[in-house]
């Protein structure tokens, strides 16, 4: 009488179980700073832009503590009114940027209140990226593979956003899917500042996203599609925030966190499910 090994008990060695895990949670710390690798270039009439073009090899920021090392760009500018040559519209920038606020990474775009006033009538505009690139996730490992779907999640806590109504100003998450990106449809809701959102992958939608083109990045909403990401390399936020009549614009964000699916790396558990595998097929052929 022939023995077969059962089937189940190889398709349990074979299988690669995925499971849910938070792949990004960062805090920003009670204490202590993050710093800017990186610094803008001003440029335009009157010095009216800056510009941290996004780059997905050189950290915008990098902390000591967790997941504080994170990826992107930022864009501002003046939109409308006179501007002065030689005005320092980002004085604060670089600034706020190395030291920011304990507790909170902020993109802030300022105009200089001493050449402006504190209420100018000049309208600012500010647009900014942040990726976490999987190399930096959580429990991390050279193997792993990361799927967002409909299990999925992502939650951000933004403390501040001080922009102007009706001015397509808004957050949309982000993610990168081998090297292409892609960001939801919609978008933060302003109302739940200083409380904390969660959105779940069954609630969004995606849109493709070039991240060369921050600047003029839009921040409409709907028209995306319902996605499943299979490969996962990067996730994170998009905004874009405009103010008029003060002298900033910005966005301060306290938390960000990403539940994905992960399938870990394949194990000597498995190789051994293949062997068993091909001694069933040796078995059968004799």
């Amino acid at each position: 009488m022939k023995k077969h090994i059962p089937i189940v008990s190889i398709f349990f060695a074979l299988s690669v179980a995925s499971h849910s895990a938070i792949i990004v949670n960062y805090d920003s710390p009670a204490t202590g700073t993050v710093n800017a690798l990186r610094t803008g270039t001003v440029t335009g009439t009157g010095q009216n832009q800056v510009d941290l073009a996004f780059d997905s090899t050189t950290a915008l920021f990098n902390g000591s503590g967790q997941n504080q090392r994170f990826y992107g760009g930022i864009h501002g500018r003046y939109v409308s009114g006179t501007v002065a040559t030689g005005t320092d519209l980002f004085g604060s920038i670089t600034n706020q940027l190395q030291s920011g606020t304990p507790g909170i990474f902020a993109g802030v775009v300022k105009a200089d209140p001493t050449a402006q006033g504190p209420n100018n009538g000049v309208a600012i505009s500010a647009r900014g990226m942040a990726v976490w690139d999987s190399a930096d996730f959580l429990g991390h490992s050279s193997g792993n593979t990361y799927t967002f779907d409909n299990t999925s999640s992502m939650t951000v806590n933004i403390s501040t956003f001080l922009n102007s109504p009706g001015s397509n100003t808004g957050l949309f998450f982000v993610i990168r899917n081998a090297n292409s990106y892609f960001r939801s449809a919609e978008e933060y809701n302003l109302g739940a500042i200083g409380t904390g959102q969660t959105f779940n992958g069954s609630a969004l939608t995606w849109l493709a996203l070039d991240p060369t083109l921050l600047a003029d990045f839009a921040g409409t909403t709907g028209g995306g599609s319902a996605q499943t990401f299979s490969d996962v390399t990067g996730v994170g936020f998009i905004y874009r925030t405009q103010r008029a009549s003060a002298p900033s614009s910005e966005i301060r964000i306290s938390d960000f966190q990403a539940n994905l699916s992960v399938i870990p790396e394949p194990s000597s558990a498995i190789l051994l499910g293949l062997s068993a595998l091909g001694f069933v097929g040796y078995r059968r052929r004799k």
